[in-house]
């Protein structure tokens, strides 16, 4: 088979969606997931998913699976569980009705020897009655962040902290979703500011930018 030519996550995410209705709803033309994998997904660089109505995992490509050690029939939750975020979106099937968010998130490899900060969207697969199939996750990492994290040598744990203030998180909410003290977060900031030389959040984001996290 051809090399599959660079694609867009959007352009991912109309064929993955078309398969994967003509898959649940028809079988058409033989396809299955096992075709899909195969032949279009070992192609794709980017991180893909799709999480079944089960909150389980349907498909799920190598890029993804090798660092993360999840595969099908698994659930994803342990990916998104540090951010109540992406949680409520997932338990909602999509927040005041919204089928798609643009989430920061950090994956832990499998094999422990560090983190990713990937840049992914997730968005509600529905059919032709509107009727959720699943929800499909495609992400890439950041190289932007991974820049930032090499250069000021960040932990994975001050990544995420960077990652929460940047989405404009409070000290509460970003204390309740990495399950720590108020104190402790505080001790964490001080420390990412003092490695970045920066003195406030305002001064952190505009260095930010100069890595397009």
């Amino acid at each position: 088979m051809h090399n599959i030519p660079s694609l867009t996550p959007v352009i991912i995410l109309l064929w993955i969606s078309c398969l994967y209705y003509a898959t649940v709803k028809y079988r058409f033309m033989g396809i299955t997931e096992t075709v899909i994998g195969r032949d279009i997904l070992s192609q794709v660089n980017d991180y893909v998913m799709v999480i079944g109505p089960d909150m389980k995992i349907f498909i799920i490509n190598d890029s993804l699976s090798s660092v993360s050690g999840l595969k099908r029939d698994d659930s994803p939750i342990s990916l998104f569980k540090s951010d109540t975020f992406v949680m409520n979106w997932l338990d909602e099937n999509g927040i005041k009705g919204q089928d798609f968010y643009n989430a920061k998130i950090i994956i832990r490899k499998e094999n422990g020897d560090g983190i990713i900060p990937v840049k992914g969207r997730f968005t509600v697969i529905r059919d032709e009655f509107k009727d959720k199939l699943g929800i499909l996750f495609v992400g890439k990492e950041s190289e932007g962040m991974k820049q930032f994290r090499n250069r000021f040598r960040l932990t994975g744990r001050e990544i995420e902290i960077i990652q929460a203030l940047a989405a404009g998180k409070t000290n509460r909410i970003i204390s309740s979703d990495l399950h720590i003290s108020d104190n402790t977060l505080k001790a964490h900031i001080t420390n990412i500011y003092n490695k970045i030389n920066v003195n406030t959040r305002i001064e952190m984001l505009n260095l930010l930018e100069d890595y397009n996290p």
